[in-house]
């Protein structure tokens, strides 16, 4: 299936709702981002429905996340895995200037469900920036999703996005999925509307060009939104 056939029919349905995802889990009230876990948004219903057949059929399911954030998509990949295969989440840590490493490493243990190993771990991003020697990437089992919501860029650095996308492509398997947070495309919004704007779209575009002898399929879709408005996703499949 095409990945813009897979956007469409979960347009139409979706597996579990935005609030449904989030059910079987304890999120304190006062929580960073608790109010994007109802059904006031449909940001990581949709993650769950793309993801969903790029991870039932594999035997042993792997997600790498590039961004933990506050832990509420770890949460999603856990509903996916289900008790089996393994979630690496890697963040610089002091999102928003606070302590975003340590709340969501605890959020993520006390909901672990059985038998579902997970690791989140920091990782230095200035070395992808620069021309210093580039760091020595972690060692990670190859994903069948990757998911990148990461550094998004600003004047400064430009090519964060690119940056990721092109450190972290070679980890994901041949076939799997590569979704990136806040594709909002410049021409849908007035400049400075977001900050990113236009560095994600610029980055993904320019990786898509550079690489797309590996990529099967791409597609934009904006139908994912939290209360504070779209939130559309860039999506690579990578050739088998």
């Amino acid at each position: 299936m095409k990945l813009k056939e897979l956007c469409d029919s979960l347009e139409k349905e979706l597996p579990l709702s935005n609030a449904e995802v989030f059910e079987p889990y304890t999120i304190p009230d006062g929580y960073p981002w608790k109010d994007k876990t109802t059904d006031d948004c449909n940001m990581y219903a949709c993650l769950y429905g793309l993801a969903e057949p790029f991870l039932k059929e594999s035997e042993y399911p792997n997600v790498l996340e590039i961004g933990t954030g506050w832990g509420i998509s770890g949460l999603t990949w856990f509903r996916l895995l289900a008790g089996r295969g393994f979630l690496h989440s890697l963040d610089k840590g002091d999102f928003g200037q606070k302590d975003n490493f340590t709340a969501s490493l605890a959020l993520l243990y006390e909901n672990c469900p059985d038998n579902t190993l997970f690791d989140v771990n920091k990782f230095d991003t200035q070395s992808m920036y620069t021309q210093q020697t580039p760091q020595r990437r972690p060692w990670i089992e190859p994903a069948d999703v990757l998911f990148i919501d990461g550094d998004h860029g600003d004047w400064e650095r430009p090519w964060a996005l690119f940056s990721d996308l092109w450190r972290f492509w070679p980890l994901l398997k041949p076939g799997g999925l590569c979704i990136c947070d806040d594709l909002h495309e410049q021409e849908d919004y007035p400049l400075g509307r977001f900050p990113w704007l236009p560095y994600t779209s610029r980055s993904y575009h320019s990786f898509w060009f550079h690489m797309k002898d590996q990529i099967e399929d791409s597609y934009i879709w904006k139908y994912p939104f939290v209360p504070s408005g779209k939130r559309p996703v860039g999506l690579l499949r990578k050739k088998l």
